[in-house]
Protein backbone atom coordinates (compact mmCIF):
# COMPACT_ATOMS: atom_id res chain seq x y z
CA UNK A 1 0.00 0.00 0.00
CA UNK A 2 1.43 3.34 -1.02
CA UNK A 3 1.54 6.05 1.60
CA UNK A 4 -0.72 9.06 1.43
CA UNK A 5 2.22 11.32 2.29
CA UNK A 6 5.52 11.62 0.41
CA UNK A 7 8.86 10.57 1.85
CA UNK A 8 7.60 7.98 4.30
CA UNK A 9 9.79 5.52 6.17
CA UNK A 10 8.88 2.34 7.99
CA UNK A 11 7.81 4.19 11.17
CA UNK A 12 5.50 6.42 9.15
CA UNK A 13 4.11 3.39 7.29
CA UNK A 14 3.39 1.78 10.66
CA UNK A 15 1.77 5.02 11.83
CA UNK A 16 -0.35 5.17 8.67
CA UNK A 17 -1.44 1.59 9.29
CA UNK A 18 -2.51 2.48 12.84
CA UNK A 19 -4.34 5.58 11.64
CA UNK A 20 -6.14 3.57 8.95
CA UNK A 21 -7.15 1.07 11.63
CA UNK A 22 -8.50 3.91 13.81
CA UNK A 23 -10.43 5.44 10.88
CA UNK A 24 -11.96 2.05 10.07
CA UNK A 25 -12.71 1.14 13.70
CA UNK A 26 -14.69 4.32 14.30
CA UNK A 27 -16.20 4.36 10.81
CA UNK A 28 -15.02 7.89 10.11
CA UNK A 29 -16.40 7.89 6.56
CA UNK A 30 -19.91 7.27 7.86
CA UNK A 31 -19.51 9.90 10.60
CA UNK A 32 -18.40 12.42 7.98
CA UNK A 33 -21.43 11.68 5.78
CA UNK A 34 -23.82 11.93 8.75
CA UNK A 35 -22.28 15.31 9.57
CA UNK A 36 -23.05 16.73 6.12
CA UNK A 37 -19.57 16.22 4.65
CA UNK A 38 -19.74 15.59 0.95
CA UNK A 39 -18.23 16.73 -2.32
CA UNK A 40 -19.35 16.56 -5.92
CA UNK A 41 -15.91 16.30 -7.51
CA UNK A 42 -12.27 16.03 -6.65
CA UNK A 43 -10.84 14.26 -3.64
CA UNK A 44 -13.37 12.79 -1.23
CA UNK A 45 -13.89 14.30 2.20
CA UNK A 46 -12.63 11.07 3.74
CA UNK A 47 -9.38 11.28 1.75
CA UNK A 48 -8.88 14.93 2.69
CA UNK A 49 -9.62 14.17 6.35
CA UNK A 50 -7.13 11.30 6.36
CA UNK A 51 -4.53 13.46 4.61
CA UNK A 52 -4.82 16.24 7.23
CA UNK A 53 -4.95 13.68 10.06
CA UNK A 54 -1.74 12.08 8.77
CA UNK A 55 -0.04 15.48 8.54
CA UNK A 56 -0.79 16.17 12.20
CA UNK A 57 0.50 12.85 13.50
CA UNK A 58 3.59 12.71 11.28
CA UNK A 59 4.50 16.29 12.17
CA UNK A 60 4.63 17.36 8.54
CA UNK A 61 3.86 20.79 7.18
CA UNK A 62 1.05 21.13 4.62
CA UNK A 63 2.94 23.61 2.45
CA UNK A 64 6.18 21.59 2.34
CA UNK A 65 4.33 18.34 1.75
CA UNK A 66 2.49 19.78 -1.23
CA UNK A 67 5.70 21.35 -2.59
CA UNK A 68 7.44 17.95 -2.72
CA UNK A 69 7.88 16.93 -6.35
CA UNK A 70 8.25 13.20 -5.67
CA UNK A 71 4.56 12.48 -5.01
CA UNK A 72 1.99 13.40 -7.64
CA UNK A 73 -1.71 13.06 -6.96
CA UNK A 74 -1.90 15.00 -3.71
CA UNK A 75 -4.72 17.51 -3.20
CA UNK A 76 -3.99 21.16 -3.78
CA UNK A 77 -3.55 23.61 -0.95
CA UNK A 78 -6.84 25.26 -1.92
CA UNK A 79 -8.69 21.92 -1.74
CA UNK A 80 -7.43 21.32 1.79
CA UNK A 81 -8.30 24.86 2.91
CA UNK A 82 -11.78 24.67 1.37
CA UNK A 83 -12.32 21.35 3.14
CA UNK A 84 -11.22 22.73 6.51
CA UNK A 85 -13.12 26.02 6.22
CA UNK A 86 -16.38 24.97 4.56
CA UNK A 87 -19.39 26.31 6.41
CA UNK A 88 -21.64 23.53 5.09
CA UNK A 89 -19.76 20.81 7.00
CA UNK A 90 -21.01 20.26 10.54
CA UNK A 91 -17.68 19.90 12.37
CA UNK A 92 -19.33 20.14 15.80
CA UNK A 93 -21.69 17.23 15.08
CA UNK A 94 -18.79 15.18 13.71
CA UNK A 95 -16.54 15.84 16.71
CA UNK A 96 -19.34 15.15 19.20
CA UNK A 97 -20.21 11.86 17.51
CA UNK A 98 -16.56 10.78 17.31
CA UNK A 99 -15.76 11.74 20.90
CA UNK A 100 -18.84 9.94 22.24
CA UNK A 101 -17.85 6.79 20.33
CA UNK A 102 -14.32 6.94 21.70
CA UNK A 103 -15.55 7.51 25.26
CA UNK A 104 -18.05 4.65 24.94
CA UNK A 105 -15.54 2.20 23.46
CA UNK A 106 -12.32 3.16 25.23
CA UNK A 107 -12.91 5.17 28.38
CA UNK A 108 -16.11 3.75 29.86
CA UNK A 109 -14.62 0.24 30.09
CA UNK A 110 -12.04 1.63 32.52
CA UNK A 111 -14.77 2.45 35.06
CA UNK A 112 -16.34 -0.18 37.30
CA UNK A 113 -20.07 -0.81 36.97
CA UNK A 114 -20.41 -0.56 40.76
CA UNK A 115 -18.93 2.92 40.87
CA UNK A 116 -21.33 5.61 42.05
CA UNK A 117 -21.85 8.12 39.30
CA UNK A 118 -22.51 11.64 40.39
CA UNK A 119 -22.31 15.26 39.46
CA UNK A 120 -20.16 17.45 41.68
CA UNK A 121 -21.95 20.66 42.55
CA UNK A 122 -20.19 23.25 44.74
CA UNK A 123 -21.02 22.49 48.35
CA UNK A 124 -22.74 19.14 47.67
CA UNK A 125 -22.73 16.03 45.49
CA UNK A 126 -25.74 15.00 43.45
CA UNK A 127 -25.61 11.21 43.06
CA UNK A 128 -27.50 8.54 41.15
CA UNK A 129 -28.54 10.92 38.38
CA UNK A 130 -26.68 8.93 35.80
CA UNK A 131 -27.65 5.29 35.33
Amino acid sequence: MQSILPGTCSNENQLESQISKFLKQYNIGNLLRRSNFGKDKGFSCFYLFKFVFMLVFTGKNLYRTLQADDTPGLPSKNSVYRFLNSTSYNWRKFLNALSSLIIKDSVSILTSAERIKGLPVPGTLVTKLFK
